[in-house]
């Protein structure tokens, strides 16, 4: 899925739900239970340069998750691994 990445969200989003199609079952339980972690992983493959992680309410479900939150998380997600990469070296 990685390999397939680009800058640009509508193309991820192509990308993952091609790969997710191909390995229904694989992502089955995922999907049920974030119907949206196309979005989110889509975002996550953007490469951004910003530092700070924005909030999600944690009182809201993932099945209730809108763009708006899939966007924060997928930023976010990309902020950690990044900070984790830093890290490393």
């Amino acid at each position: 899925m990685y390999a397939l990445r680009s800058n640009q969200l509508d193309k991820n989003i192509a990308s993952i739900q091609r790969v997710i199609g191909n390995h229904q079952t694989e992502f089955t339980p995922i999907l049920e239970r974030c119907p949206l972690f196309y979005k989110i992983i889509a975002h996550a493959f953007i490469f951004r340069v910003g530092l700070r992680v924005q909030d999600v309410d944690w009182t809201s479900s993932l099945e209730d998750w809108n763009d708006d939150d899939c966007q924060r998380i997928g930023r976010s997600i990309a902020t950690f691994l990044r900070r984790v990469e830093v890290s490393l070296i």
